[in-house]
């Protein structure tokens, strides 16, 4: 699609030809209509307008405006020029009021500046936020919207209006219209008051004050199960394994991710730099770096309570030592007048101080790392070498050398043979834009270069000679595919580093008029979104990386605009870089379905990433919008959140008795376990350096190369390599960490890391920091007779090129390097090999490691194959310097060669040509697995290309190309496939090279597609025996519910019961026991009014009913079924409101007889509606108005393996009323198949009816759980009015976690409780009569029992006694 811009700008000479009244033709081209419109700054206004002057009469001329009101203070600069037209940028200062002036004549202007009585302002907060802290990149979250309303019939722009806060420290931004967002720019003081912020609106010297309110919720948030990476037993006096690894600090919330703000303070400061690893639905784990060192150190952590943050009862000290970095000392540049005119930096040290350099010449950085650069290196110190082209005519002729982490800056100016003109920069003369995919744009950029062209740089992005199309380095027509979010500035550079800027807007009179302005350069209100929704919403990302779209509606919009959204889902882990950039960021974009007549956008939602509402950031050129102002917010309802690559969990360490003559091998390394439980392992490397010869050992493995017996979520790995004698004594230091799991989130450590504090809080080593010597292994070398005298390097006997001259526009752009290297006293140390640098004149350098060909004892040879890529190299004076370092010989010395010492004898460059007519794929865009239009960049593609494309399955397609420029084809409707594919294109009968395309899955599942799984069970799931059919008439009627034979009633809904005479209540929710002081415990007080009935003797009370159900203890019982330990809770429970209807407790404890910590978490959810639930593999029916227990407990530490637990419950029901009732309590199984006992305990005719199902998760095992009533042992409340029972739940010996889920309800029953009642019942007569009637005969039975009982009993004593007499004389 080619956009035109600004149409009318391009005719403007047809407004010339028919203006011919004037000398001149005048045009304000600054594009903005509100340029004349503004209010005061204190007493006046200020304008910046630019102007295009073109001559429209011979002999006139724009060399200056001239303006007809002299009172106007004004300024004005020409910036451009040619023979017809200037274009002139200038800035007004006015008064209150209108001012009118004209522009040589013919251009009158008026501006405007107006009084804003800020006493006509009203504030209105539009949105506030709680999560008002996020880690790492809490500037970009808003505390709050808000607007300013007021009267502005004239629409004059906000732009002079600040903000600020005045309570902290914060940033108010304008978004457009009368919408600002108020932002935290440094972490608020562990006593701010989160339920008010005053902002403080301010115009000019006036300001007006607005009370925001409160800027979070009120949350009772608590933090728990606290630690220390290292134990804090190991925090004094600790010495760390790299340069700012960091200590650590873990904690628990009991909140989804950044639901509230924490602040860690140490020495008086906050700190926000905490950081999720891993959480759930109901809790979430932080872990935090600890950045004091080399002193004593207290740090605090607090959480939001309230409104205010609660410091938590754990105060970590520390007392930690830094890896100690010399200091390196400056360096010196040296300059060579030879025919290639090169520079060289020398650096000489006294320690092996080989920290990365970062040299910038003119302009440009690059970082150099081990070994390019070394000449020289032993155990005393080195020597550093470094050659880089100087262009002998340089715009900018500045270096410098700065080490990365600690030392001197080196700086230095290039010598220049003559100055550089600056008349002669570059210069852009038109740029035009055509859209190709997402948010690409193919630019072409017309530009006269006079010097010649060189390259084309946005931020770190190089483009070539391979971008011309047309035209020859001083003139010339080129083309960049890049993309729009991507623009900013935009340089052309000439061979003399002269260069030239362009951004979204560009104006430009070489050699006529041209504008070009953005088509995504559009202030639009972002706050006019409407009919916001998702394809899915309520997502499980669960192992799921989750395909969805957006969707919504933007009024005035032109349809072909891009949306963008930036992915804000703390995934910053997965992209750890030297410096973060846009372009790695996680950006999807809009397309406009003419269908539905919406935009839409397309993206995922990675795999176990956080719950809650998804973050993320609507972005446009001018204005960016936080998706928590959205009326509809994408919910991740389900996740197992793990945003921590994977972590070493055990490590074995592989050494040997010394090396010497006799024993000459030796294999060294680690055995190392990697763990990561959730996302899985992929793959990695773990770089080993000798310590002293700098030899690197560079290991990589992915999961496939687990030992047996492990997997992806945990196995052990080798990382060992082979030495042999000769050899020295040294450390070998593992140097150097990558692993990434399936999600691609990161661990790394590096001893020399570029971002410390990214590098501290992934850190693989997490289990193993108070060990500073575990990346450590000492290896002893006896001395070898003439090894051990070696001083010097190796030597480089031969070096060469395959090719002295290479053509950067061919399909074959590979070169080969061999190359031989003797050492005769030592020898070549094996398992080496030495990189060979190619440096192009900007620079830039890329790495071509070499493999061994051939070893001997004195001799090696080794080779290397390198494809070049597109056009590197080619640009005056078309040469790329040669270098080659990193050899090590067996007595630890190593050594390279810079492009200069190679020049004395062997080949140090090569020369570059560009030439070839071939057709040429250097990129593809993006594509999914959904297929459609694929977009291909390169060069000398024609009319006629056709695609071929070879999927995995070994089909091919032939697919004619959509042509858009020689350097762009379009692949229509490729076919949908996850799998990668070949990819090469014919054009003019030519054929391209082939490169393979990877689509990017917006829709997969981590470890394979699910099957329907379900916990294991290992005992048979436990179900209730066979109940007649009770009740008069069974089971209440037809109405009421069905007789099952061999199982009992199954009620209708509402009734319930074993015999469906009972009926669900329904109530309000109850009050949840959440004190304001977070003195809480899962105690709950359901209150049932009886609407039709009060109190008698004329009193109106209400009558009410209360049941309560409580949480009492927990008991450990051995097999002799006595108690052996027994944990009472008291009120003191930790709490946390989840929504409307569930709130969650939490509490800690330990066992008096050991340190371990028990963690118990019980949520309570209320059940409005009916809804339909599953547990332990059991579909259970929640009626309405009932209450349901989740009840989970951590690792408990059993006494004995063959000792269970019993969790004792409370429930109890009574009454207010004065009138004289009965109670009754029932405990049994229930009849509705659900597997359950059942309490139910009736005061009159209500009831509260617990039901305790009979299994329950047992260490993710599906177990039978008892549950026996305890009332005869717990001495409960035995009343007509007010009754109470225990309930004792037993959980079998685990080893993690147990799970069980009682629920309860309140019920209404048909027949009247009549068990235990009152002495006072009040009886009718004839009942009295009867009664009385009863007693007697009673008593008389009673009474003649007795007699008859007395005279039985002689009698018998009788008998037995002259049986006795009896017996004795038979024995006689």
């Amino acid at each position: 699609m080619k956009i035109n811009y600004f149409i009318f700008y391009f005719l403007l000479y047809f407004f010339f030809l028919i203006d011919n009244a004037e000398s001149y033709y005048i045009k304000d081209i600054s594009l903005e209509s509100e340029n004349y419109k503004q209010f005061a700054g204190g007493s006046n206004c200020s304008f910046e307008i630019q102007f295009l002057c073109v001559i429209t009469e011979v002999g006139e001329n724009c060399d200056q405006l001239t303006f007809s009101n002299d009172q106007i203070k004004r300024k004005c600069s020409q910036d451009l020029k040619n023979d017809t037209a200037a274009v002139f940028t200038c800035q007004f200062a006015t008064i209150v009021g209108t001012m009118t002036n004209t522009i040589n004549g013919v251009f009158p202007l008026d501006l405007k500046c107006y009084n804003l009585d800020l006493d006509t302002v009203e504030f209105k907060k539009i949105k506030t936020f709680t999560n008002v802290l996020k880690p790492l990149s809490f500037t970009l979250v808003p505390l709050c919207y808000f607007q300013l309303i007021f009267d502005n019939p004239d629409k004059v722009p906000l732009d002079r209006i600040v903000g600020s806060c005045v309570d902290i420290y914060c940033i108010v931004n304008h978004n457009g219209g009368n919408f600002f967002s108020v932002q935290l720019d440094q972490p608020p003081s562990s006593d701010f008051d989160f339920s008010k912020l005053n902002i403080k609106i301010s115009v000019g010297g006036n300001y007006k004050i607005f009370d925001i309110g409160p800027v979070s919720e009120n949350v009772y948030d608590f933090i728990y199960d606290i630690k220390t990476y290292p134990d804090q037993k190991n925090l004094d006096d600790l010495n760390m394994m790299g340069y700012d690894a960091f200590a650590l600090i873990s904690f628990k919330s009991n909140n989804t991710i950044f639901k509230a703000p924490f602040s860690v303070a140490f020495e008086g400061e906050s700190n926000g730099f905490y950081h999720p690893i891993y959480g759930n639905e109901n809790s979430t784990e932080y872990i935090f770096p600890m950045e004091i060192y080399n002193a004593k150190a207290d740090y605090e952590i607090y959480y939001l309570n309230g409104f205010k943050f609660k410091q938590s009862n754990t105060t970590i000290i520390t007392n930690i030592y830094n890896y100690p970095i010399r200091f390196l000392p400056k360096g010196e540049f040296v300059f060579n007048s030879t025919n290639i005119p090169v520079g060289s930096l020398l650096i000489s040290d006294t320690s092996l101080n080989l920290q990365p350099l970062k040299i910038t010449v003119g302009d440009i950085s690059s970082i150099v790392n081990y070994p390019m650069g070394y000449t020289l290196g032993k155990k005393d110190g080195y020597s550093f070498d470094f050659t880089f082209y100087t262009r002998a005519i340089s715009y900018d002729s500045s270096l410098s050398v700065s080490p990365i982490i600690n030392g001197a800056i080196t700086k230095s100016s290039i010598p220049r043979i003559e100055s550089y003109d600056k008349l002669k920069l570059p210069e852009v003369g038109s740029v035009e834009a055509i859209f190709l995919t997402q948010d690409v744009y193919l630019y072409r950029i017309k530009a006269n270069i006079p010097y010649g062209f060189s390259y084309l740089k946005q931020e770190n992005i190089f483009f070539g000679y391979e971008t011309l199309v047309s035209g020859n380095e001083a003139q010339g027509e080129y083309e960049i595919p890049l993309r729009a979010s991507l623009l900013l500035p935009f340089y052309f550079y000439d061979i003399y580093g002269g260069s030239t800027i362009f951004d979204n807007q560009f104006i430009s009179l070489s050699p006529d008029f041209h504008m070009f302005i953005h088509p995504l350069n559009l202030k639009i209100n972002l706050f006019s979104i409407e009919n916001i929704s998702f394809l899915y919403n309520d997502i499980d990302v669960t192992n799921h990386r989750h395909y969805n779209v957006l969707y919504f509606s933007l009024n005035g919009v032109p349809r072909d605009y891009i949306f963008s959204i930036i992915v804000e889902d703390y995934l910053y882990n997965s992209n750890i870089e030297n410096e973060q950039s846009l372009d790695k960021t996680q950006m999807f974009h809009s397309t406009y379905n003419y269908t539905i007549q919406m935009f839409q956008i397309e993206f995922f939602v990675d795999a176990n990433t956080q719950v809650g509402d998804w973050p993320f950031i609507f972005n446009t050129e001018y204005v960016t919008l936080h998706s928590n102002v959205l009326d509809t917010q994408l919910r991740v309802k389900k996740s197992n959140m793990d945003l921590q690559g994977p972590v070493f969990k055990e490590i074995k360490k592989t050494t040997n008795n010394e090396i010497n003559n006799t024993n000459k091998f030796a294999e060294i390394g680690w055995t190392m376990a990697i763990e990561d439980p959730i996302n899985g392992f992929r793959d990695g490397f773990v770089v080993i350096k000798g310590e002293i010869d700098q030899s690197i050992y560079n290991i990589s493995v992915s999961f496939n190369n687990v030992k047996n017996g492990g997997n992806k979520f945990l196995g052990e790995y080798d990382f060992k390599f082979n030495l042999t004698y000769p050899c020295i004594s040294q450390q070998y230091i593992i140097s150097d960490v990558l692993l990434i799991d399936s999600v691609n989130r990161k661990s790394e450590f590096s001893i020399l890391p570029y971002n410390p504090i990214y590098s501290a809080i992934s850190n693989p080593f997490l289990y193993f920091l108070n060990d500073t010597n575990i990346n450590k292994i000492q290896v002893q070398c006896s001395n070898h007779p003439s090894a051990s005298t070696d001083t010097t390097t190796p030597v480089l006997k031969s070096f060469i090129s395959s090719k002295t001259t290479i053509d950067v526009s061919e399909l074959d752009r590979s070169v080969t390097f061999t190359f031989v290297a003797e050492d005769l006293e030592s020898g070549l140390k094996a398992n080496q090999y030495p990189i060979v640098y190619l440096t192009d004149t900007t620079s830039r350098s890329i790495e071509c490691k070499s493999s061994i060909i051939e070893i001997t004892e004195t001799n090696a040879t080794y080779s290397c194959t390198i494809q070049l890529p597109v056009g590197f190299g080619y640009s005056y004076p078309n040469i790329i310097l040669l270098s080659v370092y990193g050899f090590v010989n067996n007595n630890g010395i190593f050594g390279g060669f810079s492009s200069n010492t190679l020049s004395l004898n062997h080949t140090s460059s090569i020369t570059v040509t560009f030439s070839s007519d071939q057709p040429l794929i250097i990129q593809h865009q993006l594509i999914t697995e959904r297929g459609g239009n694929l977009i291909l960049n390169g060069r000398k593609f024609s009319i006629d290309s056709e695609a071929y494309i070879t999927f995995k399955d070994g089909s091919v397609s032939k697919i004619k190309t959509d042509f858009i420029s020689s350097t762009v084809v379009k692949v229509p409707n490729v076919k949908a496939t996850k799998d990668h594919y070949q990819i090469y294109i014919k054009s003019s009968n030519i054929n391209s090279n082939t490169i393979t395309v990877t689509p990017i899955v917006y829709d997969y599942y981590l470890h394979g597609d699910p099957e329907p799984t379900f916990p294991p069970t290992v005992t048979p799931v436990p179900t209730n025996k066979p109940q007649q059919c009770k009740g008069n008439p069974a089971c209440g009627g037809p109405t009421n519910g069905k007789c099952i034979d061999n199982q009992g009633c199954v009620c209708y809904s509402p009734w319930v019961g074993i015999d469906c005479q009972s009926q669900i209540v329904i109530v309000d929710p109850p009050i949840f026991n959440n004190g304001s002081n977070n003195s809480t415990s899962p105690s709950i007080d359901i209150i049932v009014p009886d609407k039709n009935n009060t109190n008698g003797n004329n009193n109106t009370t209400p009558i009410t009913y209360h049941s309560l159900i409580s949480i009492v203890s927990l008991r450990e019982i051995n097999i002799q079924n006595e108690v052996v330990n027994t944990i009472t809770f008291k009120d003191d429970w930790l709490s946390k409101q989840i929504d409307d209807s569930t709130i969650l407790f939490y509490k800690e404890f330990t066992k008096s007889t050991t340190d371990a910590t028990t963690n118990i978490t019980v949520t309570l959810k209320w059940f409005k509606n009916q809804t339909t639930i599953s547990f332990a593999q059991e579909q259970l029916l929640m009626n309405p108005s009932t209450l349901k227990y989740t009840i989970e407990i951590s690792n408990y530490p059993f006494e004995k393996s063959l000792n269970h637990l019993e969790l004792i419950m409370s429930a109890s029901m009574q009454s207010n009323t004065t009138d004289d009732i009965c109670s009754a309590k029932e405990f049994g199984e229930t009849t509705n198949g659900d597997n359950s006992n059942y309490l139910k305990i009736q005061v009159d005719n209500y009831s509260l009816y617990g039901r305790f199902i009979r299994r329950g998760i047992i260490d993710s095992t599906i177990r039978t759980i008892s549950n026996i009533l305890l009332d005869k042992d717990m001495n409960p409340i035995t009343s007509s009015k007010s009754l109470q029972s225990y309930i004792g739940i037993q959980i079998p010996y685990y080893k993690e976690s147990a799970i069980i889920d009682p629920d309860f309800s309140i019920l209404i029953d048909s027949n009247k409780a009549s068990s235990i009642c009152s002495n006072k019942s009040k009886l009718s007569g004839a009942k009295l009569a009867g009664i009385i009637i009863g007693c007697i005969a009673f008593i008389a039975v009673i009474t003649i029992s007795i007699i008859y009982h007395t005279l039985k009993k002689r009698n018998s004593e009788k008998f037995e006694k002259k049986f006795g007499q009896k017996m004795k004389q038979m024995n006689n």
